[in-house]
C-alpha cells in the first residue's frame, strides 16, 4: 500500500478494489513455478517450450475476452484463470513424471 500510494496517489483507492484478486493470480503463478522447477528436473527441456506457449495461448485468448468485458478486472481474471490452468497441467504433469521416474528405478 505504501508504494502503491506513494508513486499513484491519485489511483490508489480505484486500485484497492483489485488487490485480492491480484495477489491471489500471483500467489498461483508462484505455486506453478514450483511445480515447473520440478518437471524441468525430470522432463525434457522442450516440456517448459510447450508449457510456455500454452500459458501464452491461454492468457490472450481469456485476456482478450475478459478484458473487452470487464476492463482491469478482466484482465485480472485472465491472469488467474491462466496461472491456475497452468498450475493444474504442472501439476499433473510433476506426477505423471515422478511415477515413470519411480517405474524406471524399479526397472533398473
Amino acid at each position: 500500500d505504501f508504494v502503491l500510494s506513494f508513486l499513484y496517489p491519485q489511483f490508489i483507492v480505484d486500485a484497492r478494489e483489485f488487490e485480492l484478486l491480484g495477489s491471489i493470480a500471483i500467489l498461483v503463478g508462484t505455486a506453478s513455478s514450483f511445480l515447473n522447477v520440478i518437471i524441468l528436473f525430470l522432463a525434457k527441456t522442450y516440456w517448459q517450450t510447450i508449457l510456455s506457449a500454452i500459458k501464452i495461448v491461454i492468457y490472450l485468448v481469456f485476456g482478450y475476452i475478459f478484458t473487452k468485458c470487464f476492463g482491469v478486472l478482466g484482465m485480472l481474471l485472465a491472469v488467474l484463470i491462466t496461472n491456475s490452468a497452468i498450475y493444474m497441467i504442472s501439476f499433473i504433469l510433476s506426477i505423471c513424471f515422478i511415477k515413470r521416474c519411480n517405474q524406471e528405478e524399479n526397472v533398473k
